[in-house]
């Protein structure tokens, strides 16, 4: 019988990079990933859109909070 390899997958890191660097890195991280995890590089963009989103909240939130006082 043939041996099997075992594909290997991404590690979770990406998604951390993802929340961290914003749609850019997700952008860099689904052209890494596509080719051996589709579902996952998919996932990527969308983690990247989700910190970018929330990166705008927080900011607009600072920002107003100073003005408050």
């Amino acid at each position: 019988m043939g041996q099997v390899e075992a594909k290997r997958k991404p590690t979770l890191w990406w998604y951390a990079l993802c929340l961290l660097g914003g749609p850019i890195v997700a952008a860099l991280g689904y052209i890494a990933v596509k080719d051996e995890d589709p579902e996952m590089a998919d996932e990527l963009v969308m983690a990247g859109v989700v910190s970018s989103i929330i990166y705008m909240v927080v900011g607009l939130i600072i920002l107003r909070v100073p003005m408050l006082l």
